[in-house]
Parts: structure tokens; C-alpha cells; sequence
């Protein structure tokens, strides 16, 4: 298996890498009926990936992951937020922001106390920019009431607003603040991107810095061949493979909770470079990914 394992250095050594003590649950998943005719598809069932959510969603389904999970920590993406992708590839979300604010509250009922690591909404904060300004300012306010709502009635979630790293960080920080950032656990970077771990580390710390909160995670699930962010493309890249496993810390990186497989490996961002509809797994794209994994 070509990426089953993490080498770990010598404790205490200044390069080793560590393995963050979050256990997060390991959920069924899309690949796990392909993985008898493809072993090499083992790892991406084998790692804990993050569930994404959104308004086809019953939050009960939620409170049965809970069961299923058994202390272990849930890995949630919110993705639900009204004119989602704005009518692109994974266009849809609820129809209000009252609508959006009761289901997420519905959610955060069903995930009462158990231990969470939740994802708000990607690239919305990002993608308000593309949005007129009475409009913008309604979605960063429903974000931060979405935070409230979280974090008030699921006590040992860590909410993670996430970041796009395509907007300059200035401009990100001030976003972010307006969507109530601070009263989340931090940020989440690279989401279905494919910085390498140096590059989104950089930008989550300066943005972490600016905006004055102290944790980010980073999505390593398609980045094991790096990038500096100089490619603008995004969507269904081919020849991209899977990073560091879900959990790894890196040295040197306090503010770090951890990298982890945000973006479900293998499944299509829309069609797009041949891909299927967004949310679908698309098995050449997994195949892909496994093969190029980071060693």
C-alpha cells in the first residue's frame, strides 16, 4: 500500500512528525464498495474522512452518527448555506436564511454533546466577495449566527470557519471577522484545494494572526504532490494524489489541530474535466489519487 502508513521520526526530534490526538469516526463512505474489485482504493477507506451535510440532510441522520460513532469524534463539513457555489457546479442550499439557521440549529440538537470537529460552509465566506453588498453582508451574518448556534448547544464541537486561500489575507481576515470568526475554535484551509502543507500552513498563519484566533486545520486530500497555489484550477484536477493522513501534525506549526481529509477523496467537484455531478465518486479520479499518494 503505498500510502497506508506514516513514518514517524524518533520522538523529540526536531523534524519528526506527530499524530494529533483527536480519533476522529470512520463513516462509510462512497469508496468502500469499490475497494474488493480495487485494493489500492484500501487507504481511502481505511482513513477517516469528513461528512459533508447540507439541505438533503435530516439532522437526525446526524444523532445516528453520533450512536455509530461511540465517543469518537464526528467529522462534519456544513454545506447547506442559501445560493450556494452561486449557481456553479454544487449550486443549491436552502432557499433562506431562516431555513438554513433551523436546520443548523436541528443539527447541532442532534449532535448535542458529543465530541465534533465541524467545517462551516466552504468557500462561502470567500465567495461573498462575487456577491452584491446587502447580500454579502446577510451571509456573513448568517454565518456568525450559525457559529452562535453551534457553539451554544453542541459544547465540545470545534467549529472551524473555513478560509478560501485565493482571497489575499487581508482581505480574507476582515471576511472573516464580519462572519463572527472569534467565536469559532478557528479556520480551515485548502478545502478541496491542493497547496502543499508549507503554502496553506503560511497562509492559515497569517490569517490566524490577523483575524486573532489561535487553530486551523488543513485539507491534505488531494495535495501529496503539492502546489504553491500558482495553478488557478481547481476543479476535477487530474494527476493530483493523496497527502499526509488524517490526524498528522506538523513541527514547527502550534496553531495546527491537525491535517485531514476534508474534501472526500474521489469524489467529483462537478462536471467538470470529465467529472460526474458534484458529490458523485468518480473511481478514475480515486484510482488517481491513490496512485500519486505521498509516500
Amino acid at each position: 500500500m503505498c500510502c497506508g502508513l506514516l513514518v514517524l521520526l524518533a520522538a523529540g526530534s526536531a523534524n519528526s512528525l506527530e499524530v494529533s490526538d483527536v480519533v476522529l469516526w470512520n463513516g462509510p463512505k462512497q469508496v468502500d464498495r469499490h475497494v474488493s474489485a480495487h485494493p489500492e482504493l484500501g487507504v481511502l477507506a481505511q482513513q477517516p474522512t469528513f461528512n459533508w451535510i447540507g439541505d438533503t440532510t435530516e439532522p437526525r441522520t446526524v444523532g445516528s452518527w453520533v450512536q455509530a460513532a461511540e465517543g469518537q469524534t464526528v467529522p462534519l463539513v456544513l454545506y447547506g448555506i442559501p445560493d450556494r457555489d452561486l449557481g456553479s457546479h454544487s449550486a443549491g442550499g436552502f432557499a433562506t436564511s431562516e431555513e438554513y439557521l433551523s436546520w443548523v440549529g436541528a443539527v447541532a440538537y442532534h449532535l448535542g454533546d458529543a465530541p465534533a470537529m465541524i467545517v462551516v460552509e466552504p468557500d462561502a465566506v470567500a465567495m461573498s466577495l462575487e456577491m452584491p453588498p446587502g447580500l454579502r453582508e446577510e451571509r456573513l451574518r448568517t454565518l456568525g449566527v450559525a457559529i452562535d448556534v453551534l457553539a451554544r448547544t453542541s459544547p465540545n464541537a470545534r467549529i472551524y470557519l473555513d478560509a478560501s486561500t485565493w482571497v489575499p489575507p487581508t482581505v480574507m481576515a476582515g471576511l472573516l471577522q464580519r462572519a463572527n470568526v472569534g467565536a469559532a475554535e478557528g479556520i480551515s484551509v485548502n478545502v478541496a484545494n491542493h497547496l502543499d502543507d508549507q503554502a496553506a500552513a503560511e497562509y492559515a498563519d497569517t490569517v490566524t494572526e490577523l483575524v486573532g484566533v489561535e487553530h486551523f486545520i488543513i485539507d491534505s486530500s488531494r495535495n501529496g504532490l503539492g502546489s504553491d497555489g500558482s495553478r488557478a484550477d481547481w476543479c476535477n484536477v487530474r494527476g493530483l494524489g493523496l497527502g499526509r493522513l488524517p490526524g498528522t501534525l506538523l513541527p514547527g506549526r502550534p496553531q495546527l489541530d491537525g491535517l485531514y481529509w476534508i474534501k472526500t477523496p474521489g469524489v467529483s467537484d462537478g462536471t467538470c474535466n470529465g467529472g460526474p455531478p458534484a458529490g458523485q465518486f468518480w473511481l478514475s479520479s480515486a484510482l488517481d489519487l491513490a496512485a500519486n499518494a505521498r509516500s
